[in-house]
Protein backbone atom coordinates (compact mmCIF):
# COMPACT_ATOMS: atom_id res chain seq x y z
CA UNK A 1 0.00 0.00 0.00
CA UNK A 2 1.31 3.66 -1.07
CA UNK A 3 0.14 6.72 0.94
CA UNK A 4 0.87 10.12 0.45
CA UNK A 5 0.55 12.75 3.10
CA UNK A 6 0.29 16.22 3.48
CA UNK A 7 31.34 18.21 -19.35
CA UNK A 8 43.07 21.67 -27.94
CA UNK A 9 44.08 22.30 -30.32
CA UNK A 10 42.79 25.16 -33.22
CA UNK A 11 39.59 24.14 -32.58
CA UNK A 12 39.26 25.12 -29.32
CA UNK A 13 40.37 29.04 -30.07
CA UNK A 14 37.74 28.74 -33.19
CA UNK A 15 35.37 27.80 -29.87
CA UNK A 16 36.74 30.25 -28.04
CA UNK A 17 36.66 32.85 -30.24
CA UNK A 18 33.01 31.93 -30.91
CA UNK A 19 31.99 32.36 -27.27
CA UNK A 20 33.93 35.42 -26.87
CA UNK A 21 31.56 37.00 -30.10
CA UNK A 22 28.70 35.76 -28.56
CA UNK A 23 29.20 37.07 -25.54
CA UNK A 24 30.43 40.36 -26.68
CA UNK A 25 27.33 40.57 -28.99
CA UNK A 26 24.50 40.23 -25.77
CA UNK A 27 26.79 41.78 -23.37
CA UNK A 28 26.19 44.80 -25.67
CA UNK A 29 22.89 44.65 -25.76
CA UNK A 30 22.03 43.75 -22.14
CA UNK A 31 23.71 47.05 -20.94
CA UNK A 32 22.22 49.40 -23.09
CA UNK A 33 19.39 49.53 -20.45
CA UNK A 34 18.50 52.29 -17.98
CA UNK A 35 19.23 50.77 -14.12
CA UNK A 36 16.02 50.41 -12.43
CA UNK A 37 13.60 53.09 -12.75
CA UNK A 38 10.78 51.18 -11.59
CA UNK A 39 7.43 52.29 -12.89
CA UNK A 40 5.27 49.48 -11.95
CA UNK A 41 2.83 50.63 -8.86
CA UNK A 42 3.14 48.40 -5.59
CA UNK A 43 0.00 46.86 -6.02
CA UNK A 44 1.13 44.83 -8.82
CA UNK A 45 4.36 42.92 -9.99
CA UNK A 46 4.77 42.50 -13.56
CA UNK A 47 6.51 39.20 -14.93
CA UNK A 48 8.34 38.54 -18.39
CA UNK A 49 8.72 35.22 -20.24
CA UNK A 50 9.89 34.34 -23.07
CA UNK A 51 7.58 31.91 -23.70
CA UNK A 52 4.12 32.41 -24.29
CA UNK A 53 1.40 30.02 -25.22
CA UNK A 54 -1.39 30.21 -28.38
CA UNK A 55 -4.43 29.35 -25.77
CA UNK A 56 -4.51 29.18 -21.98
CA UNK A 57 -6.11 25.67 -21.64
CA UNK A 58 -3.91 23.25 -19.95
CA UNK A 59 -5.59 20.12 -21.67
CA UNK A 60 -4.15 21.69 -24.82
CA UNK A 61 -0.46 20.65 -25.68
CA UNK A 62 1.44 21.38 -23.43
CA UNK A 63 -0.47 24.67 -22.22
CA UNK A 64 -0.78 23.41 -18.69
CA UNK A 65 2.61 24.53 -17.80
CA UNK A 66 1.65 28.68 -18.37
CA UNK A 67 -1.64 28.10 -16.05
CA UNK A 68 0.53 26.25 -13.17
CA UNK A 69 3.49 28.98 -13.78
CA UNK A 70 1.25 31.74 -13.66
CA UNK A 71 -0.54 30.52 -10.12
CA UNK A 72 -4.01 30.08 -12.08
CA UNK A 73 -4.23 26.49 -12.25
CA UNK A 74 -3.95 23.58 -9.54
CA UNK A 75 -3.65 19.90 -9.45
CA UNK A 76 -4.83 17.49 -7.12
CA UNK A 77 -0.84 16.87 -6.18
CA UNK A 78 2.21 18.91 -6.49
CA UNK A 79 6.20 18.40 -6.74
CA UNK A 80 8.47 19.96 -3.88
CA UNK A 81 11.95 20.64 -4.33
CA UNK A 82 13.31 17.30 -3.99
CA UNK A 83 10.30 16.20 -6.86
CA UNK A 84 8.61 14.34 -4.08
CA UNK A 85 4.97 14.06 -4.21
CA UNK A 86 2.87 16.53 -1.69
CA UNK A 87 -0.69 16.90 -1.64
CA UNK A 88 -2.70 20.16 -3.17
CA UNK A 89 -6.30 20.10 -4.07
CA UNK A 90 -6.03 16.03 -2.71
CA UNK A 91 -5.07 15.65 0.97
CA UNK A 92 -4.41 11.93 0.57
CA UNK A 93 -3.87 9.52 -2.51
CA UNK A 94 -3.98 6.09 -1.58
CA UNK A 95 -3.43 2.54 -3.91
CA UNK A 96 -5.74 0.25 -2.72
CA UNK A 97 -4.46 -2.77 -5.44
CA UNK A 98 -2.35 -2.51 -8.44
CA UNK A 99 -5.22 -1.23 -10.49
CA UNK A 100 -7.13 1.09 -7.75
CA UNK A 101 -6.59 4.46 -6.58
CA UNK A 102 -8.58 6.61 -3.99
CA UNK A 103 -8.05 10.22 -3.89
CA UNK A 104 -8.85 12.36 -0.84
CA UNK A 105 -10.63 15.77 -2.26
CA UNK A 106 -9.50 18.90 -0.46
CA UNK A 107 -12.70 20.38 1.12
CA UNK A 108 -13.98 24.00 0.87
CA UNK A 109 -12.31 25.15 -2.20
CA UNK A 110 -13.66 27.04 -4.55
CA UNK A 111 -13.29 27.55 -8.24
CA UNK A 112 -12.91 31.04 -9.99
CA UNK A 113 -16.55 31.15 -10.46
CA UNK A 114 -17.55 30.91 -6.61
CA UNK A 115 -18.31 27.41 -6.91
CA UNK A 116 -17.21 24.70 -4.52
CA UNK A 117 -15.16 22.07 -6.05
CA UNK A 118 -16.58 18.53 -5.20
CA UNK A 119 -15.82 15.08 -6.01
CA UNK A 120 -18.03 15.49 -8.81
CA UNK A 121 -16.38 18.60 -10.55
CA UNK A 122 -12.63 17.01 -9.93
CA UNK A 123 -14.31 13.33 -11.99
CA UNK A 124 -15.61 15.99 -15.16
CA UNK A 125 -12.39 17.59 -14.98
CA UNK A 126 -10.43 14.70 -15.50
CA UNK A 127 -12.36 13.17 -17.51
CA UNK A 128 -12.88 15.86 -20.21
CA UNK A 129 -8.64 15.55 -19.84
CA UNK A 130 -8.95 12.06 -21.00
CA UNK A 131 -11.16 12.83 -23.80
CA UNK A 132 -9.36 15.66 -25.24
CA UNK A 133 -5.61 15.00 -25.13
CA UNK A 134 -4.18 11.83 -26.05
CA UNK A 135 -1.04 12.00 -23.90
CA UNK A 136 -2.87 12.35 -20.76
CA UNK A 137 -5.04 9.52 -21.82
CA UNK A 138 -2.45 7.22 -23.02
CA UNK A 139 0.32 8.43 -19.67
CA UNK A 140 -3.11 8.01 -16.75
CA UNK A 141 -4.24 4.82 -18.31
CA UNK A 142 -7.44 5.83 -16.80
CA UNK A 143 -10.46 3.12 -17.31
CA UNK A 144 -12.72 4.40 -14.43
CA UNK A 145 -13.43 7.27 -12.53
CA UNK A 146 -16.50 6.93 -9.18
CA UNK A 147 -16.87 10.17 -6.94
CA UNK A 148 -18.08 9.82 -3.68
CA UNK A 149 -18.83 12.69 -0.88
CA UNK A 150 -15.31 13.03 -0.35
CA UNK A 151 -13.10 10.82 -2.37
CA UNK A 152 -12.84 9.67 -6.10
CA UNK A 153 -12.22 5.94 -6.64
CA UNK A 154 -9.65 5.21 -9.94
CA UNK A 155 -9.10 2.37 -11.60
CA UNK A 156 -6.41 2.14 -14.56
CA UNK A 157 -6.33 -0.50 -17.43
CA UNK A 158 -3.01 -1.30 -16.32
CA UNK A 159 -0.84 -0.56 -13.55
CA UNK A 160 0.32 2.75 -13.27
CA UNK A 161 2.43 2.87 -10.03
CA UNK A 162 3.32 6.98 -10.63
CA UNK A 163 -0.38 7.88 -11.17
CA UNK A 164 -0.18 10.31 -8.10
CA UNK A 165 2.94 12.21 -9.75
CA UNK A 166 0.80 11.87 -13.42
CA UNK A 167 -1.83 13.67 -11.41
CA UNK A 168 0.79 16.67 -10.29
CA UNK A 169 1.31 17.01 -14.48
CA UNK A 170 -0.13 20.60 -15.54
CA UNK A 171 -2.31 19.10 -17.97
CA UNK A 172 -4.44 17.26 -14.66
CA UNK A 173 -5.22 21.63 -13.86
CA UNK A 174 -8.47 21.20 -12.37
CA UNK A 175 -11.22 23.02 -14.33
CA UNK A 176 -14.78 23.55 -13.59
CA UNK A 177 -15.68 22.51 -16.79
CA UNK A 178 -19.53 23.33 -16.70
CA UNK A 179 -19.11 26.64 -16.05
CA UNK A 180 -18.45 28.14 -19.43
CA UNK A 181 -17.46 26.75 -23.12
CA UNK A 182 -13.58 27.10 -23.53
CA UNK A 183 -12.22 29.65 -25.46
CA UNK A 184 -8.77 29.10 -24.99
CA UNK A 185 -8.45 32.06 -23.50
CA UNK A 186 -9.82 31.81 -20.02
CA UNK A 187 -9.87 29.03 -17.39
CA UNK A 188 -12.21 28.31 -14.40
CA UNK A 189 -9.87 27.08 -12.32
CA UNK A 190 -8.94 27.93 -8.28
CA UNK A 191 -5.35 29.28 -7.83
CA UNK A 192 -4.67 32.54 -5.97
CA UNK A 193 -5.01 34.17 -9.00
CA UNK A 194 -7.46 34.60 -12.02
CA UNK A 195 -7.56 35.59 -15.61
CA UNK A 196 -9.02 39.16 -16.43
CA UNK A 197 -7.56 39.08 -19.91
CA UNK A 198 -5.27 36.64 -22.27
CA UNK A 199 -3.97 38.28 -24.96
CA UNK A 200 -1.58 35.37 -27.06
CA UNK A 201 0.13 38.52 -29.10
CA UNK A 202 1.79 39.68 -25.54
CA UNK A 203 0.32 38.61 -22.66
CA UNK A 204 -2.21 38.32 -20.13
CA UNK A 205 -3.41 40.05 -17.17
CA UNK A 206 -4.09 38.19 -13.63
CA UNK A 207 -5.77 39.32 -10.02
CA UNK A 208 -6.44 37.91 -6.86
CA UNK A 209 -8.40 35.75 -6.39
CA UNK A 210 -10.67 36.73 -3.42
CA UNK A 211 -12.13 33.09 -2.39
CA UNK A 212 -8.50 31.45 -2.56
CA UNK A 213 -8.30 28.14 -0.17
CA UNK A 214 -4.79 28.30 1.38
CA UNK A 215 -4.54 32.06 2.28
CA UNK A 216 -5.33 35.43 0.60
CA UNK A 217 -2.88 36.32 -2.16
CA UNK A 218 -0.77 39.39 -1.11
CA UNK A 219 -0.48 41.69 -4.32
CA UNK A 220 -3.79 42.26 -6.44
CA UNK A 221 -2.60 42.13 -9.78
CA UNK A 222 -0.42 40.25 -12.05
CA UNK A 223 0.83 41.35 -15.40
CA UNK A 224 2.19 38.84 -17.40
CA UNK A 225 4.60 40.26 -20.65
CA UNK A 226 5.62 38.27 -23.70
CA UNK A 227 8.68 38.93 -25.36
CA UNK A 228 10.51 37.91 -28.30
CA UNK A 229 14.06 37.62 -27.25
CA UNK A 230 15.90 37.44 -23.93
CA UNK A 231 17.71 40.79 -25.03
CA UNK A 232 14.50 42.91 -25.05
CA UNK A 233 13.28 41.43 -21.30
CA UNK A 234 16.48 41.92 -19.89
CA UNK A 235 16.24 45.95 -21.22
CA UNK A 236 12.48 45.71 -19.67
CA UNK A 237 14.03 44.44 -16.28
CA UNK A 238 16.70 46.61 -15.91
CA UNK A 239 14.38 50.00 -17.16
CA UNK A 240 11.85 48.98 -14.29
CA UNK A 241 9.28 48.23 -16.78
CA UNK A 242 9.15 44.61 -15.70
CA UNK A 243 9.52 43.32 -11.74
CA UNK A 244 10.80 40.01 -12.85
CA UNK A 245 11.96 37.32 -15.62
CA UNK A 246 11.80 33.83 -16.25
CA UNK A 247 13.87 32.36 -19.50
CA UNK A 248 16.93 34.73 -19.07
CA UNK A 249 19.66 32.63 -20.38
CA UNK A 250 22.86 31.47 -18.72
CA UNK A 251 24.82 35.16 -19.96
CA UNK A 252 22.28 37.69 -18.58
CA UNK A 253 21.79 34.93 -15.39
CA UNK A 254 25.54 35.64 -14.44
CA UNK A 255 25.01 39.43 -15.35
CA UNK A 256 22.32 39.47 -12.85
CA UNK A 257 24.38 38.06 -10.52
CA UNK A 258 26.41 40.54 -9.86
CA UNK A 259 24.06 43.39 -10.65
CA UNK A 260 22.95 45.46 -7.52
CA UNK A 261 18.97 45.62 -6.66
CA UNK A 262 18.30 41.79 -7.94
CA UNK A 263 17.89 38.72 -6.40
CA UNK A 264 17.58 35.54 -7.66
CA UNK A 265 15.57 32.38 -7.20
CA UNK A 266 17.33 29.23 -8.66
CA UNK A 267 17.60 25.75 -8.21
CA UNK A 268 19.10 23.10 -10.12
CA UNK A 269 15.96 21.68 -12.70
CA UNK A 270 16.08 18.76 -15.10
CA UNK A 271 15.68 20.46 -18.55
CA UNK A 272 18.69 19.31 -20.22
CA UNK A 273 20.43 20.23 -23.92
CA UNK A 274 21.31 17.01 -26.15
CA UNK A 275 22.19 16.23 -29.43
CA UNK A 276 19.69 13.72 -30.77
CA UNK A 277 21.18 11.34 -33.38
CA UNK A 278 18.35 10.99 -36.68
CA UNK A 279 18.74 7.25 -37.33
CA UNK A 280 16.92 8.39 -40.82
CA UNK A 281 20.41 9.86 -42.12
CA UNK A 282 22.47 6.44 -43.06
CA UNK A 283 26.06 7.82 -41.43
CA UNK A 284 24.11 8.10 -37.80
CA UNK A 285 22.96 4.58 -37.78
CA UNK A 286 26.87 3.89 -37.47
CA UNK A 287 27.54 3.94 -33.77
CA UNK A 288 31.32 4.30 -33.86
CA UNK A 289 30.17 7.89 -35.80
CA UNK A 290 27.95 8.70 -32.88
CA UNK A 291 30.35 7.67 -30.48
CA UNK A 292 33.40 10.19 -32.08
CA UNK A 293 30.58 12.78 -31.95
CA UNK A 294 30.22 11.94 -28.36
CA UNK A 295 33.73 11.68 -28.09
CA UNK A 296 34.27 15.46 -28.81
CA UNK A 297 31.78 17.12 -26.84
CA UNK A 298 33.60 18.98 -24.49
CA UNK A 299 30.99 19.25 -21.80
CA UNK A 300 32.97 21.30 -18.98
CA UNK A 301 34.04 23.98 -21.26
CA UNK A 302 30.23 24.20 -22.44
CA UNK A 303 28.84 24.55 -18.91
CA UNK A 304 31.72 26.30 -17.36
CA UNK A 305 32.17 29.00 -20.15
CA UNK A 306 29.22 28.81 -22.62
CA UNK A 307 26.55 27.81 -20.28
CA UNK A 308 28.88 29.96 -17.09
CA UNK A 309 26.82 29.09 -14.37
CA UNK A 310 23.89 28.55 -15.10
CA UNK A 311 24.40 24.67 -16.12
CA UNK A 312 25.82 21.71 -15.10
CA UNK A 313 28.10 19.10 -17.69
CA UNK A 314 26.00 16.46 -17.88
CA UNK A 315 26.29 12.43 -19.63
CA UNK A 316 22.62 11.50 -18.83
CA UNK A 317 19.33 13.07 -18.52
CA UNK A 318 18.82 13.93 -14.85
CA UNK A 319 20.96 15.93 -12.38
CA UNK A 320 22.75 13.60 -10.15
CA UNK A 321 20.97 14.54 -6.80
CA UNK A 322 18.48 12.97 -8.12
CA UNK A 323 18.04 9.01 -6.77
CA UNK A 324 17.00 7.44 -9.86
CA UNK A 325 20.12 9.18 -11.30
CA UNK A 326 23.39 7.04 -12.92
CA UNK A 327 25.84 8.74 -10.97
CA UNK A 328 28.82 8.79 -13.33
CA UNK A 329 31.94 11.40 -13.70
CA UNK A 330 31.25 13.25 -16.61
CA UNK A 331 34.18 12.53 -19.16
CA UNK A 332 36.58 15.05 -20.76
CA UNK A 333 36.70 15.45 -24.45
CA UNK A 334 39.31 13.50 -26.34
CA UNK A 335 39.57 13.77 -29.97
CA UNK A 336 42.43 11.75 -29.74
CA UNK A 337 40.44 8.43 -29.09
CA UNK A 338 37.75 9.67 -31.38
CA UNK A 339 40.20 9.57 -33.87
CA UNK A 340 41.54 5.77 -32.93
CA UNK A 341 38.02 4.74 -33.38
CA UNK A 342 37.07 6.28 -37.01
CA UNK A 343 40.21 4.94 -38.24
CA UNK A 344 39.86 1.22 -36.86
CA UNK A 345 36.12 1.68 -38.22
CA UNK A 346 37.89 2.20 -42.07
CA UNK A 347 36.82 5.83 -41.94
CA UNK A 348 40.25 7.38 -43.49
CA UNK A 349 41.30 10.92 -43.80
CA UNK A 350 42.43 12.09 -47.13
CA UNK A 351 44.62 15.02 -48.38
CA UNK A 352 41.87 17.18 -47.66
CA UNK A 353 41.60 16.19 -43.89
CA UNK A 354 38.26 14.51 -44.55
CA UNK A 355 37.11 11.73 -44.00
CA UNK A 356 36.05 8.75 -46.62
CA UNK A 357 34.51 5.46 -45.76
CA UNK A 358 34.33 3.20 -49.06
CA UNK A 359 34.79 5.84 -51.39
CA UNK A 360 32.05 8.35 -49.59
CA UNK A 361 33.34 11.48 -47.80
CA UNK A 362 31.48 11.76 -44.64
CA UNK A 363 29.39 14.77 -45.03
CA UNK A 364 27.35 15.46 -41.59
CA UNK A 365 24.15 17.88 -41.42
CA UNK A 366 23.48 19.73 -38.22
CA UNK A 367 20.37 21.93 -37.28
CA UNK A 368 20.66 24.57 -35.27
CA UNK A 369 18.39 27.19 -33.57
CA UNK A 370 17.94 30.52 -31.67
CA UNK A 371 15.80 29.31 -28.79
CA UNK A 372 18.71 29.90 -26.54
CA UNK A 373 21.66 32.47 -27.75
CA UNK A 374 24.25 29.35 -26.75
CA UNK A 375 22.75 26.85 -28.69
CA UNK A 376 23.97 28.04 -31.78
CA UNK A 377 27.86 29.07 -30.43
CA UNK A 378 27.61 25.19 -28.85
CA UNK A 379 26.62 23.93 -32.36
CA UNK A 380 29.53 25.96 -34.40
CA UNK A 381 31.88 24.81 -31.80
CA UNK A 382 31.12 20.88 -32.15
CA UNK A 383 31.27 21.73 -35.70
CA UNK A 384 34.94 22.86 -35.46
CA UNK A 385 35.49 19.76 -32.73
CA UNK A 386 34.55 17.69 -35.48
CA UNK A 387 36.44 18.75 -38.50
CA UNK A 388 39.43 18.89 -36.23
CA UNK A 389 38.73 15.01 -36.49
CA UNK A 390 38.23 15.06 -40.10
CA UNK A 391 34.33 15.15 -40.31
CA UNK A 392 32.35 17.64 -42.07
CA UNK A 393 29.29 19.31 -40.71
CA UNK A 394 27.03 21.84 -42.11
CA UNK A 395 24.94 23.65 -40.49
CA UNK A 396 21.38 24.27 -41.23
CA UNK A 397 19.52 26.84 -39.25
CA UNK A 398 15.74 26.64 -38.41
CA UNK A 399 13.05 27.53 -36.26
CA UNK A 400 12.53 25.56 -33.61
CA UNK A 401 9.23 24.59 -33.98
CA UNK A 402 9.80 23.07 -37.08
CA UNK A 403 12.12 20.38 -35.51
CA UNK A 404 9.72 17.47 -34.60
CA UNK A 405 8.79 17.32 -38.18
CA UNK A 406 12.34 17.41 -39.51
CA UNK A 407 13.70 14.50 -41.32
CA UNK A 408 16.68 15.41 -43.73
CA UNK A 409 19.95 16.09 -41.21
CA UNK A 410 22.17 14.13 -38.98
CA UNK A 411 22.05 15.67 -35.55
CA UNK A 412 19.94 18.13 -33.92
CA UNK A 413 20.25 20.08 -30.72
CA UNK A 414 17.39 19.26 -27.84
CA UNK A 415 16.16 20.63 -24.78
CA UNK A 416 13.60 19.00 -22.71
CA UNK A 417 12.20 18.77 -19.01
CA UNK A 418 13.53 15.17 -17.81
CA UNK A 419 11.26 14.78 -14.62
CA UNK A 420 8.94 17.75 -14.67
CA UNK A 421 6.84 14.99 -12.48
CA UNK A 422 9.69 13.75 -10.23
CA UNK A 423 9.85 10.16 -11.86
CA UNK A 424 11.93 8.94 -15.07
CA UNK A 425 9.44 6.94 -16.63
CA UNK A 426 7.43 9.56 -18.60
CA UNK A 427 11.09 10.61 -19.89
CA UNK A 428 12.34 7.39 -21.09
CA UNK A 429 8.24 6.82 -22.90
CA UNK A 430 8.23 9.64 -24.87
CA UNK A 431 11.81 10.06 -26.00
CA UNK A 432 13.46 6.61 -26.64
CA UNK A 433 10.45 4.23 -26.94
CA UNK A 434 10.21 3.07 -30.30
CA UNK A 435 6.62 4.97 -30.68
CA UNK A 436 7.61 7.21 -28.13
CA UNK A 437 5.68 10.99 -28.50
CA UNK A 438 9.00 12.72 -29.04
CA UNK A 439 11.51 10.46 -30.26
CA UNK A 440 12.75 12.87 -32.87
CA UNK A 441 15.64 10.32 -34.59
CA UNK A 442 13.29 7.46 -34.65
CA UNK A 443 15.84 5.41 -32.46
CA UNK A 444 14.42 1.89 -32.14
CA UNK A 445 16.05 -0.69 -29.44
CA UNK A 446 13.97 -3.88 -28.63
CA UNK A 447 16.27 -4.23 -25.45
CA UNK A 448 15.53 -0.60 -24.40
CA UNK A 449 11.54 -0.91 -25.63
CA UNK A 450 11.44 -4.06 -22.74
CA UNK A 451 13.53 -2.36 -20.03
CA UNK A 452 10.78 0.95 -20.97
CA UNK A 453 7.34 -1.72 -20.37
CA UNK A 454 9.33 -3.30 -17.45
CA UNK A 455 9.65 0.25 -15.63
CA UNK A 456 6.02 1.41 -16.60
CA UNK A 457 4.43 -1.37 -14.26
CA UNK A 458 6.73 -1.53 -11.76
CA UNK A 459 5.98 -0.40 -8.11
CA UNK A 460 8.81 -0.63 -5.76
CA UNK A 461 10.45 2.55 -6.00
CA UNK A 462 14.67 0.78 -4.60
CA UNK A 463 13.49 -1.39 -8.39
CA UNK A 464 12.23 1.21 -10.25
CA UNK A 465 15.37 3.53 -9.53
CA UNK A 466 17.72 0.45 -10.95
CA UNK A 467 15.40 0.08 -14.22
CA UNK A 468 15.87 3.61 -14.96
CA UNK A 469 19.76 3.06 -14.42
CA UNK A 470 19.98 0.48 -16.67
CA UNK A 471 18.56 2.17 -19.30
CA UNK A 472 20.67 5.14 -18.43
CA UNK A 473 23.47 2.40 -19.16
CA UNK A 474 21.98 1.30 -22.16
CA UNK A 475 21.65 4.67 -23.93
CA UNK A 476 25.60 5.67 -22.49
CA UNK A 477 26.16 2.47 -24.88
CA UNK A 478 23.85 2.73 -27.49
CA UNK A 479 23.84 6.52 -27.69
CA UNK A 480 20.59 7.34 -29.86
CA UNK A 481 21.15 11.15 -27.68
CA UNK A 482 24.41 12.42 -26.36
CA UNK A 483 23.09 14.84 -23.38
CA UNK A 484 25.55 17.85 -22.64
CA UNK A 485 24.30 19.61 -19.64
CA UNK A 486 21.43 20.46 -17.37
CA UNK A 487 20.25 23.88 -16.87
CA UNK A 488 19.34 25.59 -13.60
CA UNK A 489 16.05 27.05 -12.98
CA UNK A 490 16.23 30.70 -12.03
CA UNK A 491 13.81 33.38 -12.18
CA UNK A 492 15.31 37.07 -11.23
CA UNK A 493 13.49 40.02 -9.66
CA UNK A 494 14.42 43.10 -8.63
CA UNK A 495 14.49 43.43 -4.75
CA UNK A 496 11.35 45.33 -4.37
CA UNK A 497 9.84 41.60 -5.04
CA UNK A 498 9.73 38.13 -2.84
CA UNK A 499 7.68 35.29 -2.74
CA UNK A 500 8.29 34.48 -6.43
CA UNK A 501 9.72 30.88 -6.26
CA UNK A 502 11.68 28.31 -8.79
CA UNK A 503 11.60 24.55 -8.84
CA UNK A 504 13.27 21.75 -10.05
CA UNK A 505 9.99 20.65 -11.93
CA UNK A 506 9.60 24.23 -13.73
CA UNK A 507 6.39 25.25 -12.29
CA UNK A 508 4.62 27.23 -9.60
CA UNK A 509 6.69 30.48 -10.50
CA UNK A 510 3.86 32.77 -9.08
CA UNK A 511 1.65 31.48 -5.41
CA UNK A 512 0.12 33.91 -2.83
CA UNK A 513 3.22 34.29 -1.70
CA UNK A 514 4.27 36.31 -3.96
CA UNK A 515 4.92 40.43 -2.45
CA UNK A 516 6.13 43.64 -3.74
CA UNK A 517 7.16 46.32 -1.30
Amino acid sequence: MLVFKGKKGSWVKLCWALLLAGIFLLALKAFQGRQNKTVSSSDTVTMGYTQFPANIDPVKEYNGWFTVRYGVGETLFKMDDQLQIQPWLATKGEQLSPLEWEITIRQGVRFHDGSLMTPQTVKESLEHLLASNQRAAGELMIEQITATDHTLRIKTKEPQPILLNLLADPYSTILHVGAKESTGKSVVATGPYQLTAFRPENGASLKAFGHYWNGAAKVAKVEIRSFSDATSMSLALDAGEIDAAYGMPALNLASYRQKKGYRISEVDGSRYLSYVYNFRDPWMQDKTLRKAIDLVIDRKTYSQSLFQKGSQATNGPFPSRFPFALEEPVPNANAKEAEKLLDQAGYLKKADGFRYKDGKKVTLTALSYERLPEIPLAVQATQAALKKIGIDVKIRTVEVGSIAAAEDYSFTPYTMVATPVGDPYPFFKSSLASDGSVNLGKYKSNKVDQLIKTLGTEGNQEKRQELSKDLQREIQEDLPISFLVTFKVAVIMNDRVSGLTSSASDYYHITNQLTKE
